[in-house]
């Protein structure tokens, strides 16, 4: 994994300027250390016991679940675990969260658990089986399915306060449950069984079209007719017409092929036996990263395009790296023209270091900073997660006193102030002004008349402006007076 080194970096040391304004120009460079797309990191957990299933809700709420009855869960991105009682001795399958509160976990002879506070303490459903449960999944809050051994399947409509056992379709061992939309589901099992669901569950058919007689492990389809199963010996098979027809994908390993998650439209990734992930982004051509792991690995998460996690033996727990990349704007607000806003734009990251270049840092995600010298700063920004690997990147930023911000003043005592502007500006006027501001094509966009004082302009129409150039026109008794103003964002 990669552990960025430590950075040289300039640091400026000029006195402190008198003036108590300066005006900041940003100088973007391209100084960013590139981040490897699919790489990852491990995350500690402090067990040795495989890992089985793992669902989170967002980069910081989630639930990692294991065999023998071992439950982890984390509030703040997997940098801390707590371990939760399970209450049960047997291997836990699958979890799946319903909300942020509400999950289902399904194990081995028959058991299924239950939170109704984010994971914290778990009960105990009552369900007329032994058959291990291999998978729990939900298509909406309301509807929600088990399936096991000997062809099992349960459903529940009421969020799963009550489990209603389905008439079997096959006998066949079933491993997991995907519906791309409310009306279409799709299951895998043993011995290449794939059933479809076309009425939200009610009724499923097996499906003829595959010829394979493969343990299929997973399914994920990223839409109603296009998606995936993977199973053993390395199988992969890819349908566009919602299983009438199967694409036997040529695989890289024969690895027993154990999860399958998409992010995005046919940008896939799958886990396996002996450390094996592979992806494609393009449905058809599938690589191999290379993790130097030799661990076996199970199921995989991605909760958006750029976070995924994978859990596996041996308290196996993989991340994707984080790639970092933020923004700079000033921000001027009124009578604050030397302080800039940090935008945190990074994937995969929890954990942010800031170091300004002048002596200053700050672990806030979002950080505003104060320039107080002249010169020239190197900005780095350091993101990071649980994993055993982060990354960085830099903006340089120039502080000059050439050329200050200051209010717009009129001869005849009018002042305009800020400009450029965000949302609002003001007017000091010691008289009665009639105020008109034009785009630059001449169109009225704002007009009003005000006694004297400080008017304060800030309309929903003027935060609804794009970006550019405007001209304001203020009147009084005597004269007519045309400032140019600028919109930022």
């Amino acid at each position: 994994m990669r552990n960025q080194e430590d950075h040289n970096y300039p640091r400026n040391t000029s006195p402190v300027h008198p003036l108590s304004k300066l005006c900041l120009y940003i100088i973007i460079f391209g100084a960013t250390l590139t981040h490897t797309f699919g790489q990852w990191g491990s995350i500690p957990t402090d067990t040795g016991i495989t890992l089985t299933d793992l669902h989170f809700v967002d980069i910081m709420n989630g639930l990692v679940i294991g065999e023998q009855g071992l439950i982890l869960r984390t509030t703040d991105g997997g940098s801390n675990w707590t371990f939760p009682n399970s209450g049960i001795s047997e291997h836990l399958n699958s979890v799946h969260f319903i909300t942020s509160n509400k999950a289902f976990i399904a194990a081995d002879k028959g058991m299924l658990l239950s939170t109704t506070n984010g994971g914290n303490n778990w009960s105990k459903e009552t369900l007329d089986t032994t058959i291990n449960l291999n998978h729990v999944y939900f298509a909406n809050s309301d509807k929600g399915f088990l399936v096991g051994d000997n062809g099992v399947i349960y459903q529940t409509v009421d969020g799963g306060d009550d489990w209603v056992l389905q008439t079997p379709t096959v006998v066949n061992l079933l491993t997991a449950v995907d519906f791309p939309d409310q009306s279409t589901g799709f299951i895998t099992g043993s011995s290449g069984t794939v059933l479809k669901s076309t009425n939200g569950g009610d009724n499923w058919t097996k499906l003829n079209s595959l010829s394979t007689n493969a343990y299929l492990s997973d399914v994920f389809f990223f839409a109603p007719d296009s998606g995936y199963v993977v199973g053993n010996q390395g199988t992969i098979f890819r349908t566009t017409d919602a299983g009438g027809t199967w694409q036997p994908q040529s695989s890289p390993v024969t690895e027993w092929l154990k999860g399958i998650h998409c992010p995005e439209t046919d940008n896939c990734f799958i886990a396996g036996n002996n450390g094996t992930i592979l992806t494609t982004s393009d449905g058809l051509n599938w690589t191999t990263i290379n993790t130097g792991l030799s661990v076996h690995l199970e199921r995989i998460q991605y909760i958006d395009e750029h976070t995924g996690y994978i859990t596996g033996a041996n308290g196996t727990l993989l991340q994707t790296c984080p790639n970092a990349k933020f923004s700079a704007t000033k921000t001027l607000d009124l009578g604050i023209t030397d302080t800039i806003h940090f935008r945190n734009k990074s994937t995969s990251s929890t954990l942010s270091f800031w170091d300004f270049g002048d002596g200053q840092t700050s672990t806030d995600s979002d950080p505003i900073h104060k320039f107080t010298q002249t010169g020239e700063f190197t900005v780095w920004l350091y993101a990071s997660n649980a994993s055993d690997c982060y990354d960085s990147t830099s903006l340089k930023i120039t502080v000059d006193n050439t050329n200050p911000v200051a209010p717009v003043k009129f001869e005849e005592g009018f002042e305009v102030f800020p400009n450029p502007f965000r949302t609002s500006f003001s007017i000091e006027h010691n008289q009665a002004i009639r105020v008109e501001l034009f785009d630059v094509s001449g169109k009225l966009l704002l007009t009003g008349t005000y006694g004297p004082g400080i008017t304060h302009l800030d309309p929903q129409s003027l935060s609804a402006l794009p970006e550019g150039a405007y001209f304001l026109k203020i009147t009084d008794n005597h004269r007519s007076q045309v400032t140019k103003l600028i919109r930022i964002d």
